[in-house]
């Protein structure tokens, strides 16, 4: 994934930091140096390919969670207080089962339910909107 500010002077790119389960996320700045972005960390699920993208320090607007999602969001309040985004309309879609977000959901929300597609973690310190 490769994408620039409004004015062209940071990139962003992904970088695979296990081959399994995680990229990190990098910002090259003016001068071309790699800077770790800390506040955004993608899990790929080793099952289905389907990601979920944590934000710790901010959280995305709702046309960025669209955007991910891949349509209209639905959103769960987890136990520790984190929140899940996730697309609205997946079933319907035939989205394939994220069996980490299923999984992360089963474990921390009072009912079990299926997710499916991206999704999108925002961590409880992050929050303001959602």
């Amino acid at each position: 994934m490769l994408t620039k500010t409004k004015d062209n002077i940071m990139s962003t790119y992904n970088v695979k930091s296990d081959p399994i389960t995680s990229i990190k996320e990098y910002k090259i700045d003016a001068f071309g140096k790699r800077v770790l972005n800390t506040s955004e960390v993608i899990t790929i699920d080793g099952e289905s390919g389907n990601t979920i993208k944590t934000y710790e320090a901010n959280e995305p607007s709702l046309k960025d969670a669209q955007d991910y999602c891949g349509g209209w969001v639905e959103g769960l309040e987890l136990n520790n207080g984190d929140y899940m985004l996730f697309d609205e309309e997946g079933l319907l879609k035939n989205l394939t089962l994220n069996l980490s977000a299923t999984k992360i959901c089963k474990e921390n929300c009072a009912f079990a339910h299926q997710i499916v597609g991206n999704a999108i973690i925002i961590k409880a310190d992050a929050r303001r909107e959602w």
